[in-house]
């Protein structure tokens, strides 16, 4: 044994230090190259996924009244609603109409009945199931007169009928392909109105502590001599279309654009969109926020009222008033970049032929000379001892008055005598818009698809409550207009239709606005495409996150392999 130990030991000593640092760094060489191989291997085929976690703190102007789908007028109510509640359809990205509370839905061959069949194992935030039940009540709440729904206009000549509990129908008098947008309405819980007086729907707590069927439910409401202030929404895990991503979601209220910004230098908040492009443009770069855009389907305007003012149905003179304006100016001053100059108020897939234009001040002038507008004594346009003054009526906002004040110094710069008169919202649209007591409309309106043209521009529209209100009568244009109110109109008629519009000149279109939304950098997943309304940012709040880890998407599928995945990736 003695001899069989010296031998070993005689044998070690037989090798040379340089002989063990040789060893020592092939053994360390072989595992940097599998280490690097491993990691080269995870980088080139591992994948992001988003981390569920995190919250956002959402920055809202006004203290919520109505958070329900019925009733939601305010838009801090509207944004509140369209979190909490979940109806049978929910639009995506691409314009779409997908399903949401609804496992599918089919038309009956003379396009008169919708009928819907509700996903299974659907319940309201406090574990109530949800059934057509449910449904048919929303429906018939809307349809209420007393309730003064502002969606009654939407539901009208509809009938709502509970097959059974997992079975809606709707049962039409005329084909109406709007339905499925429409269906996008919030679902009420019967369960906790329908014991209530009908005069109290609209006062009961349950409006401010709502209870719906949609991504996030309410954890908490913090207050303040006794009105909310902040709410915090927690995910609802068993949302039908998959648990949230974040954590939660905080509504804080504030009564003020100024405040609302202030929060989010003092980070405070992390998002809002209730500010103006005033307001808005300061966040435009650097920091940890960002101004995130999408265009908006609204057309602002100056509408002529040439039945009350003479001078305006000259059409020497809405040439020049509608050629004298740098419209890229006025978006830029105005809202510092966020929108669109334009020409008419075409539907966005029309827009791309909107282009702004703008004449030499010298042309207009002589134009203006030919057609006998000569200034007088006192430097103001006159014909035939008229002189040309125009009144420019709006709203009492700072964007639409700073902008009637642009218009303003143009014109006078003419030579034509201009007033701007702010109104009030309310007195605005139920006197001075309903009387058409006005010269010239500062206003703006929503056109989405073709056939809001016909609501805006067809004869049959030009007295209250029609919405033509400059008073435009075109035989060719009501023609065309009735086609595409039938669905019969090609894009051309559309075409053709704007075109007539564009140049009898019975409104001079500016702008079409951006919608503008404050986040963080960090915040991903969020789908502003298709905006009609603020509200429509949150369709796809379910699906936003702020971290993300990183997978190999076949191991991550397997828990024991996955930790080994998560092993090597750290290397």
């Amino acid at each position: 044994m003695e001899r069989l130990f010296a031998t070993y030991i005689s044998a070690l000593q037989s090798y040379s230090k340089r002989h063990v640092i040789f060893v020592l760094f092939l053994v360390v060489l072989a595992f940097s190259l599998i280490a690097s191989g491993l990691v080269l291997i995870n980088k080139t085929f591992v994948v992001e996924k988003p981390l569920p976690g995190g919250e956002i703190v959402e920055g809202v102007i006004g203290s919520p009244y109505a958070i329900n789908p019925v009733l939601a007028v305010s838009q801090t109510d509207k944004d509140i609603t369209s979190i909490v509640f979940s109806g049978l359809m929910r639009k995506s990205s691409d314009g779409s109409m997908t399903y949401d509370l609804a496992q599918e839905h089919t038309l009956s061959n003379d396009g008169l009945t919708y009928t819907f069949t509700l996903k299974e194992n659907l319940k309201f935030h406090d574990d109530v199931p949800l059934t057509a039940y449910d449904v048919v009540y929303t429906i018939e709440k809307i349809q209420d007169p007393s309730v003064r729904s502002p969606h009654k206009i939407k539901w009208e000549g509809i009938d709502a009928i509970a097959v059974n509990e997992k079975t809606v129908q709707f049962v039409l008098k005329k084909p109406f392909p709007e339905l499925l947008e429409n269906a996008d309405i919030g679902i009420l819980p019967k369960h906790l109105f329908e014991n209530n007086p009908n005069e109290a729907f609209s006062v009961l707590g349950y409006n401010t502590e709502p209870i719906g069927s949609g991504p996030y439910k309410v954890e908490s409401i913090v207050r303040r001599n006794g009105v909310p202030v902040e709410y915090v929404l927690a995910r609802n895990n068993v949302f039908p279309l998959g648990v949230p991503l974040l954590e939660r979601v905080i509504v804080k209220v504030f009564d003020t654009e100024e405040a609302v910004a202030n929060a989010l230098k003092n980070k405070d908040i992390t998002n809002a969109s209730s500010l103006s492009a005033s307001y808005a443009h300061f966040f435009v770069e650097g920091g940890h926020l960002e101004a995130r855009r999408a265009p908006l389907p609204r057309a602002y305007g100056l509408f002529l009222n040439q039945n009350k003012v003479k001078a305006l149905q000259d059409i020497n003179v809405r040439k020049a008033l509608n050629e004298s304006l740098d419209r890229a100016l006025m978006a830029y001053d105005t809202f510092y970049g966020f929108g669109t100059p334009i020409l008419s108020a075409a539907p966005l897939s029309y827009k791309e032929a909107n282009l702004p234009a703008q004449k030499e001040k010298s042309q207009i002038e002589e134009n203006l000379a030919k057609a006998g507008w000569i200034k007088n004594e006192s430097g103001i346009l006159a014909k035939n001892g008229e002189t040309l003054s125009l009144k420019i009526a709006t709203i009492d906002i700072p964007e639409l008055t700073n902008i009637a004040s642009f218009v303003k110094n143009y014109w006078t710069d003419l030579g034509i005598e201009v007033f701007v008169e702010s109104y009030s919202l309310g007195d605005l649209r139920d006197v001075v818009v309903a009387d058409r007591s006005f010269d010239i409309l500062l206003y703006g309106i929503v056109v989405d698809e073709d056939a809001d043209l016909y609501t805006y521009w067809h004869s049959s529209g030009r007295t209250h409550p029609g919405l033509n209100v400059s008073q435009y009568v075109n035989k060719r244009v009501d023609t065309i207009l009735e086609s595409v109110k039938n669905g019969t109109a090609t894009q051309e008629d559309v075409r053709t239709a704007l075109s007539l519009i564009e140049t009898d000149i019975p409104a001079i279109f500016l702008f079409s606005p951006d919608f503008v939304y404050i986040t963080e950098k960090k915040l991903r997943g969020i789908q502003l495409t298709h905006i009609e309304n603020p509200e429509d940012r949150f369709r796809s709040v379910y699906m936003w996150y702020k971290d993300t880890e990183k997978v190999w998407p076949l191991l991550s599928h397997i828990p024991f392999l996955y930790k080994i995945e998560s092993f090597i990736y750290s290397l």
